[in-house]
């Protein structure tokens, strides 16, 4: 955000892809946290049960980021996992869903399409594609939780209007970028992953507290799984910010 209208200009960042606490004291605690790195908004995605996260939406906190949500997202059956979202197995369930989240007017809707390394069954493009539909006719707008590159064409060509995150199975192909540039209101959250690489974090040393330093300095190493990950995710997000994506 820029302000013009004063003597100075001033930008804030945004961070648009949270999982936060579901108790006050600690939500805003993480909330003025957010606020001390330069956070002046957040949007949490799709784990906020209950009426605390509306709440606090309607609040400004002092010293605060100012608190946006998805409520509960939605996503199939994932036993052992969050049951905060809705677990939907049909169209029904889905459209029901939409409907509850719509009457809580929430700021958007948040799905998953993932199989979690085949351990569960994946949203269905027919149950999204009900998602989607359902929240355009309650004015909202839904993004999705990706992995493959295969899901995202078809949620492109199902109408979605946002990535939580960018394609992490291979390098996107001339295809996504033709459909995700036919619409440019389309918006990539791009989530970049741990770079898998030594560094040094001494940097951190005047922000954060010694113990939680060392942690991160001793897990600051070379890993070339995590090199490989981050690569393709870095590749497709350089891709498409020259190509022109939100």
């Amino acid at each position: 955000a820029i302000n013009e209208g004063f003597d100075h200009a001033w930008s804030a960042i945004v961070d648009t892809h949270v999982h936060l606490a579901n108790e006050r004291a600690a939500l805003i605690d993480q909330l003025q946290h957010k606020a001390y790195y330069g956070a002046a908004a957040v949007t949490s995605l799709g784990q906020d049960g209950g009426d605390l996260p509306f709440q606090v939406r309607s609040e400004v906190i002092p010293g605060a980021a100012l608190f946006r949500t998805a409520g509960r997202g939605i996503t199939s059956p994932e036993p052992g996992r969050s049951e905060v979202p809705y677990w939907v197995k049909s169209e029904a369930e889905a459209r029901k869903a939409v409907q509850e989240l719509a009457a809580r007017k929430v700021d958007l809707v948040k799905i998953w399409v993932d199989d979690r390394d085949g351990k569960y069954q994946k949203l269905s493009p027919a149950i999204y594609r009900a998602v989607i539909d359902e929240a355009h006719k309650n004015k909202l707008r839904v993004t999705a939780h990706i992995f493959g590159l295969e899901d995202a064409k078809d949620l492109l060509r199902a109408g979605i209007d946002g990535f939580a995150h960018g394609v992490r199975d291979k390098d996107v192909d001339d295809e996504f970028v033709a459909l995700i540039k036919k619409r440019p209101d389309v918006f990539l959250v791009p989530n970049l992953p741990d770079p898998g690489v030594a560094a040094d974090l001494s940097w951190l040393s005047a922000t954060v507290p010694d113990a939680e330093l060392k942690k991160m300095q001793a897990a600051a190493t070379d890993r070339p799984a995590a090199q490989q990950a981050f690569g393709i995710q870095a590749r497709n997000l350089a891709r498409l910010n020259k190509e022109g994506v939100r």
